[in-house]
């Protein structure tokens, strides 16, 4: 059930259509088409009276009844508050509305009938019948007609009550009267009846009208059994709460928070109506406060249900609020630079609110995908397409929200201002650019410690969420774009296209021309005051980039030719295997790998380039065997060559790849398959082999035009993926698979790389703090200190590399951070050391004290130090001995 706090919530912010006071319960006025419908329908009533049908098809309870016609629903409340609707529920009670429907196309074909009403050519302007059949295992119990008439939408259906079988858990439609069927709907609100006849208002249940002007939502009958007969209605309610600032009754608010309900919606419910529902509230009046009603009432996880079926993370909602606030705030600012940037319309703020639906679902992890199989959408894009059956232009949207979100937070937080770097990520993302910032900014939101519980930080020391840093820090970046004339780069057209430029450079077309006419329109964004051709070419040819890309295809090293490079591993196994590996085996092997290391060891790069085709096939061969030992040899030798080959060779002969393959394999050799120590030799030898293939292949050379200082640095680098991969699949993968307390030998030695691929990363390691500061600040924490004080000691060298690579975002994590060092300050202090061994710990203490002063340096750097400060003083306060360490 709900508490009486978030009932407190729920509050309503009604608006009032008009003096509610001045209902009555007699009467309501009719516009023009309404009257006139009402006159079509009635003369419709008295031609089937006259000519009545078949008894058999008149239920006996009802033949004797005059046929008697009722405006229903969600029109008779609209016209009650003021308000025009244009789709009328027309309530039959002795017919159903498809009976009804073929009656008034009777009526209508007579000659001169439809001339009474203006319709002329009645068939095409009074609309053709559309039956909408009853699906009672989805909740959708009545057959419904729908038809175009004088403008107006216009359903025709029976009045219904529902009965059950003992053998049936759908409810069997039949006939009912106008009081059976109101106390059947959703709302009392909803189930008030103008009766066509009387041209008065029934109010069945006796509170549609009072609930109307009290601003109440409530149930007919029990909730349960209402929400139970559709679960729709719990949406629905919501919907009605949100578009008319009612409050809902505290009873059936209770009951949409109940675990049967919430199952009942999740099953029982097609994807396609809770779309239908989702989208109405999207677009309506508040959807904040809709968003809202989802998560209190526990309701994200039961309308955004994970579709595959497979064991993925589940998305945290904890912050959720602060994401769907932030937006509304955004939205009704008009004065602010961000929101009015980022939402020109009603369309896009319907889409920024879908956005936001789906920010916890952004967030999570992507599973990594069977080895060989398909690269499965985002998780977030299956829930999009498949929970929700949402349209393209949604899915479509989630997808690049996803997989451009690194990029955009990278550039923002490096405040990237070069035109070029900009206006090609602008290229790229498309036009819904601003929406997929906007997405960026949610997830920072949604991210940001402080906002969330941590199990580290005491209550004094959390705080709340400051939203006005991350927006500064991203209007700042979309104003970057407005004031570089960039924000519409993705329609820019280049000066020479494809044709243009193969007839210019007198070179047939082929692969080369994609990065040719990147370079070109990079340079159009250098220069946007330049639109000669003849410029544009000559300051091509003079350019290093574009000399360095090759026209004609790569032809194959003499030593691999006519053998194709994916398989070149494969074909040097099998000349091996042809002599059964004579160097593996005595008395070979005494002398071999200690030759062949002294050899890698004296290479210069003049040699490695001459005995290139002699390496390749051995190295390859080393790094495939089976045997641990062999394979940790082979990534060893790997990097001795790797420290004096040239980056172009490498480049040029396009074995890159083929080394980081096996390379990767090797990290793979994981506990419990491996024995720990094994799996420690060998994935200890291959992180450093993987960055010297790396740094050969995608060197850190600044960018030989000065013109363009971003732009190696983009997360489309070939070397910012690269390491990413390394950083990913060689350090934090076997860390979540291999728990540092099982096998903390192995986390010493994938700790102890993680600096050198932070230091290689520089300031691309911010995407990465959401998993390794908990990462670091868990182990930091844990009382395994006390027994691995290696372990510890590689932690805060990892988070010293973290401070120093992800300085401009430190300030938002200081406070896991110094939680994490408080922590282990107190396991390491001589009051909590079960040992009483204090001496031990001195050196670690000095580490610990130097760490949280490089924090502190760090915060002063970026913000007003004052803040941290005051922090500092409240955690003092609640644990006095953590003076030793911030003192």
């Amino acid at each position: 059930m709900v508490t009486s706090e978030a009932r407190a919530l729920f509050l309503p912010y009604r608006v009032k259509k008009r003096k509610l006071e001045d209902m009555t319960d007699t009467a309501i006025p009719l516009n023009d088409q309404e009257a006139n419908l009402k006159r079509l329908l009635l003369d419709v009533a008295e031609h089937i009276e006259q000519d009545p049908p078949p008894a058999e098809s008149v239920p006996n309870q009802l033949a004797e009844e005059p046929l008697t016609l009722r405006f229903t629903g969600g029109w008779v409340r609209d016209k009650l508050l003021g308000l025009e609707s244009h789709d009328v529920d027309v309530g039959i009670n002795k017919l159903t509305g498809y009976q009804f429907g073929l009656r008034l196309q009777e009526y209508l074909d007579a000659p001169g009938n439809a001339a009474k009403y203006g319709l002329e050519g009645a068939k095409r302007k009074a609309g053709s019948l559309t039956k909408i059949e009853a699906n009672p295992d989805k909740s959708k119990h009545l057959e419904t007609v729908t038809s175009k008439i004088l403008g107006l939408e216009v359903d025709l259906v029976n009045l219904r009550k529902e009965t059950y079988t003992s053998d049936s858990r759908n409810p069997q439609m039949e006939f009912g009267t106008a009081k059976e069927d109101a106390l059947r709907r959703d709302a009392t609100i909803n189930a008030m009846f103008y009766n066509l006849n009387t041209s008065s208002i029934e109010d069945f249940t006796e509170q549609g009208l009072q609930d109307l002007k009290a601003g109440l939502i409530r149930t007919p009958l029990e909730p349960y059994t209402t929400f139970k007969d559709d679960p729709l209605r719990v949406l629905r309610l919501i919907r009605f709460a949100c578009r008319l600032g009612y409050r809902i009754d505290d009873h059936a608010l209770g009951y949409m928070a109940h675990p049967d309900i919430r199952e009942a919606l999740k099953l029982k419910i097609t994807k396609e109506r809770i779309w239908m529902e989702l989208e109405k509230i999207l677009r309506g009046q508040d959807p904040r406060r809709a968003l809202e009603f989802f998560d209190s009432l526990n309701l994200y996880s039961t309308i955004f249900t994970n579709p595959t079926g497979e064991n993925v993370q589940v998305p945290d909602t904890g912050n959720w609020r602060s994401v769907y606030d932030a937006l509304a705030m955004l939205l009704k600012d008009a004065s602010g630079q961000f929101g009015s940037f980022v939402v020109h319309n009603e369309e896009e703020s319907f889409l920024a609110w879908v956005v936001a639906t789906m920010t916890p679902w952004i967030t999570v992890s992507e599973p990594s995908p069977p080895t060989g199989a398909k690269t499965a959408p985002p998780i977030a894009v299956s829930v999009a397409r498949e929970s929700l059956k949402a349209p393209n232009k949604v899915t479509d949207l989630i997808n690049l929200c996803v997989r451009n979100l690194e990029e955009i937070k990278s550039l923002k937080d490096r405040q990237v201002t070069a035109r070029d770097t900009l206006g090609m990520a602008i290229r790229t993302w498309g036009p819904t650019w601003r929406l997929q910032v906007l997405s960026a900014l949610l997830v920072e939101i949604l991210e940001t410690p402080g906002a969330q519980e941590s199990k580290y930080i005491s209550e004094v020391f959390r705080r709340l969420l400051t939203f006005p840093e991350l927006i500064f820090d991203y209007t700042r970046f979309t104003s970057a774009t407005q004031e570089l004339g960039i924000a519409e780069a993705y329609n820019l057209r280049p000066l020479l296209d494809g044709k243009s430029l193969s007839r210019a450079l007198a070179t047939p077309p082929g692969p080369w021309m994609k990065s040719a006419l990147d370079i070109i329109m990079a340079w159009q964004l250098r220069n946007p005051e330049v639109t000669d051709q003849e410029v544009l070419l000559d300051s091509l040819k003079a350019s290093e980039e574009f000399k360095s890309i090759s026209t004609t295809p790569n032809s194959p090293p003499p030593f691999l030719a006519g053998v194709h490079l994916a398989n070149a591993s494969h074909t040097s196994r099998a000349l091996d295997d042809s002599v059964s590996h004579p160097w593996k085996f005595p008395p070979n092997s005494i002398w071999v790998f200690p030759l062949l290391t002294w050899i890698c060891r004296a290479l210069d790069s003049r040699t490695v380039e001459k005995e290139w085709g002699a390496l390749i096939p051995t190295l390859l061969s080393i790094l495939d065997d089976t045997d641990t030992k062999t394979r940790a040899l082979g990534a060893d030798l790997v990097c001795n060559v790797m420290a004096v080959t040239p980056s172009g060779l490498l480049v040029r002969t396009g074995l890159a790849q083929l080394f980081l393959d096996s390379l990767y394999i090797s990290v793979t050799y994981l506990p419990t398959l491996t024995p720990e120590d094994e799996a420690t030799t060998i994935i200890g030898a291959s992180i450093p082999a993987i960055l010297a293939v790396t740094n050969v292949a995608y060197p850190n050379d600044p960018p030989v035009q000065p013109q363009r200082p971003d732009d190696h640095f983009t997360l489309r680098s070939p070397r910012v993926r690269a390491l990413t991969t390394l950083l990913r699949q060689g350090i934090l993968h076997p860390l979540s698979v291999c728990p540092y307390s099982t096998y903390p030998r192995l986390a010493v030695v994938l700790l102890g790389h993680l600096p050198t691929v932070l230091d290689a990363l520089e300031v691309h390691s911010v995407v990465h703090l959401k998993g390794l500061v908990p990462l670091l600040t868990g182990i930091l924490a844990d009382p395994l200190v006390l027994a691995m004080p290696e372990l510890t000691h590689a932690s805060l060298l990892g988070l010293e590399a973290v401070m120093r690579n992800a300085r401009p975002r430190v300030e938002v994590w200081r406070g896991d951070i110094a939680a994490g060092l408080g922590a282990c300050w107190v396991q390491v202090s001589g009051e909590r050391n079960p040992s009483g061994e204090t001496a031990n710990w001195g050196e670690l203490r000095k580490q610990l004290r130097g760490v949280f002063a490089e924090l502190r340096a760090t915060v002063h750097e970026l913000s007003d130090g004052k803040r941290f400060e005051g922090e500092i003083h409240s955690l003092l306060e609640a644990e006095p001995e953590l003076k030793g360490m911030v003192q």
